[in-house]
């Protein structure tokens, strides 16, 4: 089978030399780009051409429900309420696959050779009723190894997945070769793209090659990534905690395992001390949660005496969050001095980069801080949790229903989100406020602060300049309209730079995806984290939320909300978070 003429230049190129990083949807997106209009139907070699790159592969390792472990583009419901998958299994047919295969032989790029290997190796007992022959499953585990060794991967915890999978296939192999392969291939990678303060990016070798069902390694190569994981709990322990835990959860399952009660109890106390570090001056609830953490690992790890210390613990906090919470359900008081202070530490300094980092991470809501409090109020007061609710809006019509929490924790997890949000925004506009008069806070600085934005185009930078005019002359009506949209062309122009998909086929036509579809792209949440992405979601597009984005869109503001700052310094916040996305060595970071 003769690969397809229409894309023949644009596949050339990928084999130009040097070779150049390559995503999968990145190649689809140049693929789609190559097809004129009017072309008419697509030959079976430009539909397998298509088709192969716009499957994805899973955030995690693990074959899907339907027993693949590639999964749709999108997956929507038809009028008649059917599941329609797009692209679907049943697209893929004996051809594709012989196409698959020829593309494969020709093919010097290890991205696009992974993922023709992959296709054939996961789908062609399903299409042909045989299982794919040893030797695509060699060329798949070695085209992921090397797309590694060559540096051709843009995301580095998409790389993770794809060096995982790399391991798994081996191990369906029982190759030994392969397997010693897979070993130092993660060993590097974790070497390469490791940065302490993200623990995504680290710990995975722990993950793929001890705490799995089978020890994959020697006594020596184990001490090695076991001292790894200390050295990093070590590190984080006053810095960050979060990380510090994330080392923490591997170490005592790894000692666990090794029948060592001693060395669980260590890292236990280097966490309470952590803990205590983190939440010193803050609300009792806060050190209620770090209690409840540290006896759920003491259960979990079978020692029985600190259990009880900490249950003993997380009650005396709880006994006083409650009173905590009555003195405030009916208004919140904090002392001057204390809020003066805190605004103090934020905007100190004359750098106002810096102050603008600050005032960004200080105002993001934590998600697994907000999963923490939730569990623990769904404990306290329970009754609210267990019956299913209606969210109205204006004119009483239901806008979302609400299950029980034991039904639909998200859900739950949104709405305790969008309120923490708006009771942060109180310090969220002391602090704009006090920006604004030390002069921190100008049109020239934000100008300044998000020209340096790599997904912010300058031709957009007049409509900013406009938008943070009328921010500052009180016209928050022409502020909000001029803003929200400019933020989601930036998330926009940042999945296409990534190479995701910003397009959706309707029919006959394609359309751009909704910004709520955008929102959900794994390399916003790849380049933002959780906190930011489910921020971005809940402050502007989930109907459980502010969902302030669509309320604007669709004329559903009042003009009382209009007027109200909190709206529209929440937006400004996210502006800010748009500014600190920058290309650092071909990567856009965040």
């Amino acid at each position: 089978m003769v690969p397809t003429a229409l894309f023949k230049d644009i596949l050339a190129s990928f084999e130009q030399r040097p070779l150049r990083p390559l995503q999968e949807t990145e190649v689809y997106n140049l693929l789609q780009k190559q097809i004129p209009e009017s072309y008419g139907e697509l030959t079976i070699q430009e539909k397998a051409e298509l088709i192969a790159f716009s499957f994805l592969e899973p955030s995690k390792n693990k074959v899907q429900e339907l027993g693949f472990y590639f999964i749709p583009l999108s997956i929507t419901k038809n009028e008649a309420g059917t599941i329609v998958e797009s692209p679907s299994v049943s697209m893929v047919t004996r051809d594709t696959i012989t196409y698959w295969s020829t593309r494969l032989e020709q093919t010097d790029h290890p991205v696009l050779a992974a993922r023709y290997a992959g296709l054939i190796y996961d789908m062609s007992l399903y299409v042909t009723g045989s299982k794919p022959q040893f030797s695509i499953a060699k060329k798949y585990v070695e085209s992921l190894l090397d797309l590694i060794d060559q540096k051709l991967y843009k995301i580095s915890t998409q790389t993770i997945c794809k060096v995982g999978r790399a391991l798994e296939v081996s191990l369906n192999l029982s190759n030994p070769d392969l397997i010693e392969r897979c070993k130092a291939g993660i060993l590097k990678l974790e070497e390469e793209i490791a940065i302490p303060d993200k623990p995504g990016l680290w710990g995975f070798p722990y993950d793929l090659l001890i705490g799995g069902k089978k020890k994959l390694v020697s006594k020596m190569e184990e001490t090695a990534i076991v001292k790894k994981l200390e050295d990093r709990f070590d590190n984080m322990l006053m810095v960050n905690t979060w990380c510090a835990e994330r080392a923490a959860k591997r170490l005592m399952n790894y000692y666990f395992g090794n029948k060592q009660p001693q060395e669980i109890k260590r890292i236990l106390s280097g966490l309470e001390t952590s803990y205590d570090n983190t939440t010193n001056g803050l609300a009792i609830f806060h050190q209620s949660h770090s209690a409840e953490q540290l006896y759920q690992f003491s259960k979990q790890f079978q020692l029985n005496e600190e259990a009880d210390f900490y249950l003993k613990k997380l009650r005396m906090f709880s006994k006083g969050a409650d009173k905590d919470l009555k003195s405030t359900s009916a208004e919140i008081s904090i002392p001057k001095d204390k809020i003066d202070k805190y605004i103090n530490q934020i905007l100190e300094g004359d750098n106002s980069e810096t102050i603008f980092v600050r005032i960004i991470e200080s105002c993001t809501p934590r998600v697994e801080e907000a999963k923490e409090e939730l569990e623990r109020l769904s404990k306290v007061a329970p009754f609210q949790f267990i019956l299913s609710r209606d969210l109205l809006d204006k004119k009483g019509r239901r806008v979302a229903r609400i299950p029980p929490i034991s039904d639909d924790f998200f859900s739950h997890l949104i709405l305790h989100l969008s309120n923490s949000i708006r009771i942060g925004t109180i310090f969220l506009h002391f602090i704009f406020e006090e920006a604004i008069t030390r002069g921190i806070l100008t049109i020239h600085e934000l100008m300044k602060f998000i020209d340096k934005s790599c997904i912010i185009e300058k031709d957009r930078l007049p409509i900013f300049q406009k938008g943070f005019e009328a921010y500052f002359a009180g016209d928050y009506i022409v502020a909000i309209h001029l803003l929200i949209p400019q933020f989601e062309e930036a998330i926009r122009n940042l999945v296409e730079m990534n190479g995701g998909s910003v397009i959706i086929q309707k029919e006959d036509a394609f359309n751009l995806k909704t910004f709520d579809h955008l929102l959900k792209d794994e390399i916003i949440t790849d380049i933002f984290g959780e906190d930011k992405s489910l921020y971005f979601k809940t402050l502007f597009t989930d109907k459980r939320g502010w969902n302030i984005r669509n309320h604007v869109a669709h004329g559903m503001l009042d003009v009382a909300h209009f007027l109200n700052k909190q709206n529209i310094d929440r937006i400004m916040h996210a502006i800010l978070c748009l500014g600190m996305v920058r290309l650092k060595e071909s990567q856009i970071e965040f």
